[in-house]
């Protein structure tokens, strides 16, 4: 019999009282799927009761067994428990601006490996509309970077490959999906050494890199969209954006907002071998579009973006991927339907 239930699914969490006549007294506290949060309770209370009576036998005991009825509570993080915006002021050596730019070391491999990037399936979204996604290539990793103090350097471990996945509350093109992207071929160490020295990250905390590594072409009849979703916040603590190379492009200006939009307090175009890096919490960032300076030839820009967290706050594994998906894909036409006339007239 159902005791009692409370739906909390703009918290992604679910909280059920069971009583069966299995003769135990069980509780529980475990992670579901996002379809699995939308059956009914009873459904879904003795789905998990026939899982867990099948498959862990760790959480009952005799002493449970003789009580006579089972407590099960369902509970999913949402993206706002994971998401919490402290304040990460002290992490970095950016200062009270909570941004700043920096020059970084590039090599020759890391440089060459951009020429092996491959066609980014998923750009074609949002503002990436307008090219009809040929115009980002991509390659994707994640990351520990940890602080050796007798090599003195970082030490970069690579974590098991998985989906690149925002929720739609941050990104409004792509929101929602598992984006399963290919993984880096080179490994960045001595560029993300040099990154997280020049912004002084604090050495005593390890952190989690999420690495992206981007090529954007532009040509005569196609725009290089710098960013799909234009201006916006990444619900991360800090962003990163390093230039690795730009070849015959104009644009690609990197711009700093205030929360929710407004004029840009903060623009500056990257040079090949300069970073910038912004404590997301604090503002919005975007980019401007490229486009050839040369019309005749094709033009590139190369960036690595690194998506950068404290390591007790990474935004990784399935209880984050779990938190990005339960609220479904976000919609371009309904969320930015600002920008779906300025895309049909670039088409």
């Amino acid at each position: 019999m159902l005791l009692a239930s409370k739906n909390l699914r703009s918290k992604a969490k679910f909280l059920c009282l069971i009583e069966t006549s299995y003769g135990c007294n069980l509780r529980l506290i475990v992670h579901c799927s996002a379809a699995l949060l939308r059956q009914s309770a009873r459904r879904r209370a003795a789905r998990f009761i026939r899982y867990r009576r099948a498959t862990d036998t760790k959480v009952v005991n005799d002493k449970c067994r003789r009580k006579g009825k089972v407590i099960m509570a369902i509970v999913w993080r949402d993206i706002d428990d994971i998401v919490d915006d402290e304040d990460v002021g002290p992490f970095t050596g950016l200062g009270e601006s909570g941004y700043g730019v920096r020059k970084f070391d590039i090599t020759e491999e890391v440089k060459s490996s951009f020429d092996d990037l491959l066609l980014d399936p998923y750009c074609g979204a949002g503002r990436g509309a307008a090219t009809d996604g040929r115009h980002r290539y991509r390659r994707y990793d994640d990351f520990k970077a940890t602080y050796n103090f007798n090599l003195e350097e970082w030490q970069l471990e690579l974590l098991p490959h998985r989906p690149f996945i925002q929720h739609p509350k941050f990104n409004k093109a792509v929101g929602g999906v598992a984006r399963e992207l290919p993984p880096l071929k080179s490994r960045p160490d001595v560029e993300m050494n040099s990154i997280l020295n020049a912004f002084a990250f604090d050495r005593t905390q390890p952190f989690h890199l999420k690495i992206h590594q981007i090529r954007v072409i532009t040509t005569r009849e196609m725009q290089g969209i710098a960013i799909a979703e234009g201006a916006h916040r990444d619900g991360q603590e800090w962003q990163i954006v390093a230039v690795v190379d730009r070849v015959n492009v104009k644009g690609g200006q990197s711009q700093f907002l205030p929360t929710g939009g407004g004029d840009p307090f903060f623009a500056y175009t990257l040079q090949p071998g300069e970073t910038v890096c912004n404590e997301d919490a604090k503002m919005w960032h975007n980019a401007t579009d490229l486009a050839p300076v040369d019309l005749h030839q094709r033009g590139h820009r190369d960036i690595f973006i690194v998506a950068t967290n404290r390591w007790c706050k990474r935004r990784y594994g399935e209880d984050f991927e779990n938190a990005s998906m339960e609220a479904g894909m976000s919609n371009w036409n309904l969320d930015r339907p600002d920008e779906i006339d300025e895309i049909s007239e670039r088409v």
